[in-house]
């Protein structure tokens, strides 16, 4: 029993079971270590094509925001990593923020902000999911083609520019409430490999619509607001940008479209035949956002079987794409 004690003991003192917890209560210091005044307004312009805008967190459009970087409130906070960023807690895996949608429109870009960058460990990404019942991010709903390297990613002018685009190759319905995450490498050693993504001062940030935004421990969705334990929030430097659509024809119907078996085995059929016969590419992401597979139909079927038997056991996410639209799917592969 004594030994088994000790190896309890040991292990919370080495990480291994760290959770949400430790990280829920007076951890972080509100004073910003990355700070920039902005008058940050509607008036927001990047590279956009016709017909499409940029969008911003709602407090992003009432205020003078002051932007930072806040960092973990430990006993060497500065060496502690950034709450919506890397850490030393080497957990959060994506920070997410919600918007609202709007009839009629898809998502084919995403631009980042980082603020601060310091080696080259690891890839970022960005996902969209709808919003769930209990506000949080929930089913996904695309994960971008582009993969930006952390040596990749432009920090210059501090970080507030509009160089870190990542692209959709087929837009994302935003026609109904969505989030936004960016996934950040969870490595982290103070001084040496840090990244962070600035947000809007907490003081004019609100908790709720479009000012919530989330981070994810594990499989698991917080809201900052329950860390902060107060009637704050952070507003996160994601911005969509959204396109109008010619009209809601252009988003496929997932009823139309069916997935089966599921779960699978070695594989599985996409089937279209209560759609049309069209020309598809299904691509099959794993959890890490990974593309694993890719086939495409050129017309020829309206049943396109899909060979996994190389990958392992999990969760994939499969992407259906057509000149109408695309949705995504999601499928358990057991061994």
């Amino acid at each position: 029993m004594k030994k088994l004690l000790l190896f309890i003991s040991l292990a919370f003192a080495f990480g291994l079971f760290t959770n949400a917890q430790d990280i829920s209560k007076n951890s972080i210091n509100l004073s910003p270590k990355i700070f920039k005044s902005l008058d940050f307004n509607k008036n927001v312009t990047a590279p956009r094509a016709s017909g499409c805008d940029t969008t911003i967190p709602a407090c992003y459009a009432t205020c003078t925001a002051g932007f930072g970087a806040y960092p973990f409130d430990r006993a060497t906070p500065i060496d502690s990593g950034y709450f919506t960023g890397q850490n030393y807690l080497k957990v959060i895996s994506e920070v997410a923020q919600r918007y609202t949608g709007v009839a009629n429109t898809v998502i084919p870009d995403v631009i980042i902000w980082f603020s601060l960058k310091v080696g080259s460990t690891g890839n970022t990404q960005v996902k969209i999911y709808s919003v769930g019942a209990n506000g949080k991010p929930n089913a996904l709903l695309g994960i971008s083609a582009t993969t930006i390297a952390k040596s990749a990613i432009d920090t210059s002018n501090g970080g507030f520019n509009y160089k870190n685009i990542y692209h959709f190759t087929t837009p994302i319905s935003s026609s109904s409430n969505f989030f936004v995450s960016v996934v950040i490498p969870t490595t982290f050693t103070a001084g040496t490999d840090e990244l962070a993504i600035p947000e809007a001062d907490v003081s004019c940030s609100a908790d709720n619509g479009d000012s919530t935004s989330c981070f994810k421990v594990g499989s698991a969705w917080y809201t900052y607001r329950w860390y902060l334990q107060k009637a704050d929030n952070f507003d996160l430097a994601i911005f969509p940008v959204i396109c109008a659509t010619t009209g809601i024809d252009n988003i496929i119907n997932d009823n139309n479209i069916s997935m089966y078996p599921n779960p699978a085995f070695n594989q599985f059929t996409i089937d279209f035949s209560g759609y049309k016969r069209t020309d598809a590419i299904v691509e099959v992401y794993n959890m890490v956002g990974k593309l694993v597979k890719s086939i495409s139909s050129n017309g020829l079927t309206d049943k396109m079987v899909i060979d996994i038997s190389n990958e392992s056991a999990g969760i994939y996410f499969v992407n259906i794409k057509t000149p109408e639209g695309s949705i995504m799917k999601k499928l358990s592969l057991v061994k």
